[in-house]
């Protein structure tokens, strides 16, 4: 906990000396913190060892301060607070009311950059330049969009471990290989743990892991006809179902709440983040050069936005999520063994509907 001034960048290097106090938190949880330590400016020589990570963190902060900055000049606070959040995960901005209603119909994942954002930003490029270059060169100019975005980003750990699945998978393209997803988000779990192998206790990590093996196991479930009667809707609530599924457990073990509307409410909102991703970064890379052009796409984000904030207002007045106080391992571990049972199940139906 510091006072808001002064400010620093991202890069910088700084001297931190306070006391440290253990706090226990509503949930029984306790952590480290330390509250108005004394905060300096360190000297650049002092941080030669890292001065390249320093060149990119200030570089990637000041490319978020732009689009930043262009969102707030054509939009209003709650509106441009919203579509950073949409579109680089940054979130520290919103209203405390937009929180809590975000969090309470189960669709705060929309305001944190994850590998939703990735394929997006994936799909942007290839379409961008398929009729450019041929394929192997799209692929790697895709690569390095991803890259360039995970850095916009901030390297979240989500994006980090969306953007190097995505790497794996496009690499083995570029070379004429087969590529697996399991096995692409299993080598990427593995080299994120090599590095930072306190990732394993760090619920970002395990809810970002356990959504993307979800959608991977559970992508059978696109192909029921109920589903596929109501088009895009269908598709947005299947995909909300497996990643909920997949991390059900671990969201009641940490969190102790659950929306029993946020299937419905993730299907109403979901198909708005695409053209939300896309205008918002585009009137981003343009504002570089043109900024009243730049504007001019943010404001085609209004009506969009306008919905977004309305549904989910909608739902956080009258709906409140669960409460579960405790969650024992023995009945996690039943539930993933009876997912993994299902799982088993709607693949074998789905091999035997395509076999007919």
């Amino acid at each position: 906990v510091v006072p808001l001034f002064p400010a620093f960048r991202y890069g910088d290097y700084l001297h931190v000396s306070g006391k440290v106090n253990v706090r226990v938190l509503d949930n029984e949880q306790t952590v480290n913190a330390i509250y108005f330590p004394t905060v300096e400016a360190g000297n650049l020589k002092e941080n030669n060892g890292f001065f390249l990570t320093k060149m990119m963190l200030a570089w990637s902060s000041a490319f978020r301060d732009h689009f930043s900055h262009l969102f707030r000049v054509a939009l209003p606070p709650q509106e441009a607070n919203l579509l950073m959040g949409i579109v680089l995960g940054v979130k520290q901005d919103l209203s405390e009311k937009l929180t809590q209603d975000l969090r309470s119909g189960g669709v705060f994942h929309v305001v944190a950059a994850s590998g939703m954002n990735v394929s997006l930003v994936a799909s942007f490029f290839t379409v961008l330049f398929a009729s450019l270059w041929r394929r192997q060169v799209v692929l790697v100019v895709t690569i390095l969009g991803i890259w360039f975005y995970a850095a916009v980003s901030g390297f979240q750990p989500s994006i980090v471990r969306a953007s190097i699945m995505s790497t794996v998978v496009f690499l083995s393209q570029v070379l004429g290989r087969q590529s697996m997803p399991a096995y692409s988000l299993s080598l990427t779990a593995v080299i994120m743990l090599i590095v930072s192998p306190v990732l394993i206790g760090d619920v970002g990590f395990q809810l970002s892991f356990a959504s993307t093996l979800g959608l991977q196991l559970l992508q059978p479930l696109q192909r029921v006809r109920f589903f596929k009667k109501f088009g895009s809707v269908g598709a947005d609530v299947t995909t909300t179902v497996s990643a909920q599924l997949a991390t059900l457990p671990i969201l009641l073990a940490n969190f102790g709440t659950y929306s029993l509307w946020s299937v419905l409410l993730n299907g109403l909102v979901l198909w708005t983040i695409p053209p939300l991703m896309i205008f918002g970064g585009v009137a981003g890379l343009i504002g570089f050069a043109t900024p009243l052009i730049g504007q001019f796409i943010v404001y085609l984000c209004i009506p969009f936005l306008w919905y977004f904030q309305m549904v989910v207002t909608l739902f956080g007045r009258f709906t409140s999520p669960i409460h579960i106080d405790s969650v024992s391992t023995a009945s996690i571990i039943g539930y993933y063994l009876i997912l993994l049972g299902f799982i088993i199940w709607l693949r074998k139906r789905s091999y035997e509907e395509s076999d007919s």
